[in-house]
């Protein structure tokens, strides 16, 4: 299976030099990449060629590719030639300078790896197994684009008023049941 392994947003020095995007085949055996496409966020996209050697890495320069890589809340999509996304791999806020966005293996079969993918920051490792900082985590399998806190909005804000309110409501109903003299106020009981 062919899949994003490492991309470089924000090199050191310039941009159109230094970005990149890298491909895995994990399988044994060669992989033709005819029909396959690679896309930005920004709905910008590359076909693929080729072939990708089995246990392979293909290393996808910008200067190639025409892809630019936005230093701040970016997406990288792998798509098959049916349109089906098959693989992406993204980030929210900011990624340091010099640093890549790292897929790391997180269990032997090859279902975890690509069902479950956690990417961390690193230095950059292109053809090579990566190398994460382990402290880095940017992304850990939550929903693609959507912000971990995402603006309330009017329904949001409703949603969490109404839970306040709930609690509140049952909150002061104990209280007043508590109370010998608020209970036979507001309930006619001793």
């Amino acid at each position: 299976m062919v899949y994003i392994n490492e991309w470089l947003a924000n090199p050191k020095g310039a941009d159109a030099a230094g970005e990149w995007i890298e491909l895995f085949n994990s399988s044994p055996v060669a992989v033709d990449l005819s029909g396959l496409r690679v896309q930005t966020k920004n709905g910008k996209q590359f076909a693929l060629s080729g072939t990708i050697h089995g246990n392979g890495y293909l290393v996808l320069p910008r200067s190639a590719t025409k892809l630019t890589l936005r230093n701040n809340d970016e997406a990288v999509l792998l798509y098959n030639a049916e349109g089906r996304l098959i693989d992406q791999s993204h980030f929210l806020g900011e990624v340091p300078e010099g640093k890549s966005v790292n897929r790391v293996m997180v269990g032997d079969e090859e279902k975890i790896r690509i069902s479950n993918p956690v990417f961390r920051l690193g230095e950059p490792t292109p053809g090579t197994f990566n190398k994460p900082e382990e402290l880095a985590l940017i992304s850990d399998s939550y929903v693609p684009n959507i912000p971990l806190h995402p603006p309330l909005g009017i329904l949001g804000f409703a949603e969490v008023l109404l839970g306040s309110s709930v609690a509140l409501t049952a909150l002061i109903l104990y209280a007043t049941k508590q109370s010998d003299t608020l209970s036979y106020l507001f309930f006619g009981r001793d």
